[in-house]
């Protein structure tokens, strides 16, 4: 029965790996989007998000039948609310993907020189993303520790684009872009970086 329980525990493990991947190449597709202006995979976006969705579902669904069919111990239970934790974090960040690449819609891909600024905050935050999805599967303390610390970056990062763009504002410079939803891109990254933050925090706990 305990070897039947361990393999249920193992399903949820690998389904978190899986969602999670689809979270990074989700990413991908919006950085594409975002900074190559690649129109084709802007449905993908939406596609990715869906099977996000119904990942997270069936997560939720897996730990629900392993609490009512199973006699867990406390470690198991442990376990099982982490996951529903880091269920919860990559259901999020699959939304403000979606909602970073509408925003994207209207803006230019040069971004007025924006870019550089813009990339280096999505460049950190991938990276986190990645390290926390690949860290739940092989827990290291470490990576964790980085991904945490990393955090940091990005928050230094959004106050120096935000500085940025009201300098060029008081200025006087013209800008193609809507200063506004240059800032809640990146605020949006900034968002997905706590999630992934969240989730090295869980991993601490397994």
């Amino acid at each position: 029965m305990r070897e039947n329980f361990q393999k249920q525990l193992q399903a949820i493990e690998d389904k978190i790996l899986t969602t999670g991947r689809d979270c990074i190449k989700a990413f991908n597709l919006l950085n594409n989007y975002l900074f190559k202006k690649d129109t084709s995979v802007y449905e993908q976006i939406f596609d990715k998000y869906r099977e996000i969705k119904a990942g997270t579902t069936h997560i939720e669904e897996l730990c629900m039948r392993v609490l009512y069919r199973q006699q867990p111990v406390a470690q198991d239970l442990n376990f099982i609310s982490i996951v529903l934790k880091v269920t919860t974090d990559l259901k999020r960040i699959g939304s403000q993907i979606t909602e970073i690449a509408v925003l994207s819609q209207e803006i230019d891909q040069n971004l007025d020189g924006l870019k550089e600024d813009l990339c280096s905050i999505a460049r950190v935050c991938l990276e986190m993303l990645q390290g926390a999805v690949e860290n739940f599967h092989k827990p290291d303390v470490k990576a964790a520790e980085w991904i945490i610390n990393e955090d940091a970056t990005i928050d230094r990062s959004y106050l120096e684009l935000k500085n940025k763009i009201r300098t060029m504002i008081v200025s006087g410079d013209t800008l193609a872009v809507d200063p506004i939803d240059v800032l809640l891109i990146a605020k949006y990254f900034e968002r997905i970086a706590d999630h992934s933050v969240n989730i090295a925090k869980s991993e601490k706990n397994v």
